[in-house]
């Protein structure tokens, strides 16, 4: 199957010259001679690959992928069509940047008709039941999914954060591995999982904007930009630039209310005193 490419498909996966000894070194070319072969020589292994059985693949995080690897997703975008491989792509919507290599690949195949976007809604109460169904092995006690769905507002990943961290600590099943009879809603906490997802969101800002989101946090999951102002008695100009950070990090969402206009924090968690540092 790695056929005649086999030299080139070894850099990228070094693990195929330990298990095939045989596999003789690449040619040696200039550097942009050697990525257009490269490329080149994955499509081809790829349309081999495909011809028995169709295939399905993952590419996971894009959104941290490299430039060199975008380019030869690219190349390959146009192919696909003509293939029998489903390819899927995930992405987390926080983490992008215009400035950053992926956004841009994204709008080019979005352009071309070459991809097509699908956006993970969160989950009703009553998928969050079946998800903790699915992840306890029997239905969830009633008052332990509506207090894990409005800890996470349906993020199904908050939900899964949280189901591991109360399993881990004990708190969710007794010694048979049945759902506690006695389990206090009350002791719920969030896991360190979620606290980096959000974390990550926090670390992006600038110095300014963490100070303004934690006197947003006291007055409530809405604000109102002008009492914001006299609250901390910042600069007009200095509140609506970190209000348009904190709106592009997917922190903070426009609210109408009115003729005006307010704002609130896009989950209650990133509101909670803990997270706005």
């Amino acid at each position: 199957m790695l056929g005649e490419n086999a030299s080139d498909i070894a850099r990228l996966l070094p693990e195929l010259k330990r298990r095939f000894s045989d596999i003789p070194e690449p040619f040696e070319l200039p550097p942009e001679q050697h990525r257009r072969f490269l490329f080149k020589n994955v499509l081809e292994f790829l349309q081999r690959s495909c011809q028995d059985a169709p295939m399905v693949m993952l590419l996971d995080d894009l959104h941290w992928a490299d430039e060199s690897s975008l380019l030869l997703l690219e190349h390959i975008a146009p192919q696909l069509s003509g293939m029998p491989i489903l390819m899927l792509g995930t992405y987390g919507d926080v983490e992008l940047d215009v400035s950053k290599p992926f956004e841009k690949t994204l709008a080019r195949l979005v352009r071309q008709n070459l991809a097509t976007r699908f956006v993970i809604k969160r989950l009703r109460e009553a998928d969050v039941a079946q998800l903790l169904a699915a992840l306890g092995g029997a239905n969830p006690p009633v008052p332990l999914v509506s207090a894990i769905f409005h800890e996470t507002e349906g993020n199904p990943f908050f939900v899964t954060e949280v189901f591991q961290h109360l399993s881990e600590e004990g708190l969710l099943f007794d010694e048979e591995g049945n759902w506690k009879a006695d389990l206090d809603v009350q002791s719920l906490d969030v896991p360190e999982g979620v606290r980096f997802v959000i974390g990550r969101r926090l670390e992006r800002l600038g110095k300014e904007t963490p100070a303004l989101l934690k006197a947003a946090a006291v007055i409530g999951r809405d604000f109102d930009v002008k009492l914001l102002e006299m609250v901390g008695e910042w600069n007009p100009d200095a509140v609506l630039d970190s209000i348009d950070e904190a709106e592009k990090a997917q922190l903070i969402a426009p609210v109408s209310r009115g003729r005006e206009t307010k704002y609130s924090f896009t989950h209650e968690l990133i509101r909670h005193k803990r997270f706005i540092t």
